[in-house]
């Protein structure tokens, strides 16, 4: 009878210990399979971000290729969080898209008829919602050429 209950005793224990294996290695994997798929969501929204950008800009210049003048070619973003503790790239992303999106009629106009003043207007103090997150957009500088750069400052309001 003793014997029994050891043999009993012992499946069980082999029995728990495949169990308890087989699930840390279904989290390990887990883990390990969601890193990626995060890696890849990141690339696949910078990669839509610059087909997006790339399509618009190309649609302006098509308008314009007869035109001697100085226009407006690219609209580029450089975003910085205010506390370097909080950078997400998936809203930097998200963030520089919807700024870029603002500003895409601009693209194909003469530079000396893009008012500077009215474009930060257009953003400074903006408080745009990602996530459920509530981010303050704060414009540094601005450089108006034939490239439209855009020195941003985000900050943190509500997580």
């Amino acid at each position: 009878m003793d014997k029994m209950r050891n043999k009993h005793k012992y499946s069980l224990f082999f029995i728990l210990g495949v169990l308890i294996g087989a699930m840390i290695g279904t989290i390990v994997i887990n883990i390990l399979v969601s890193y990626r798929i995060d890696s890849y969501i990141k690339e696949i929204k910078s990669l839509r971000k610059v087909i997006e950008e790339k399509d618009t800009r190309l649609e302006k210049l098509q308008q314009n290729i007869n035109n001697k003048k100085i226009i407006v070619n690219d609209i580029q973003v450089e975003i910085k969080y205010e506390d370097d503790k909080t950078e997400d790239d998936i809203v930097k992303i998200t963030l520089e898209k919807h700024i870029k999106n603002k500003f895409k009629c601009m693209l194909g106009k003469e530079v000396k008829n893009v008012d500077g003043e009215m474009l930060v207007e257009v953003i400074d103090k903006r408080i745009m919602k990602i996530d459920g997150k509530e981010y303050q957009i704060k414009v540094k500088r601005i450089m108006i050429s034939q490239v439209i750069k855009f020195w941003i400052e985000i900050k943190v309001i509500k997580e």
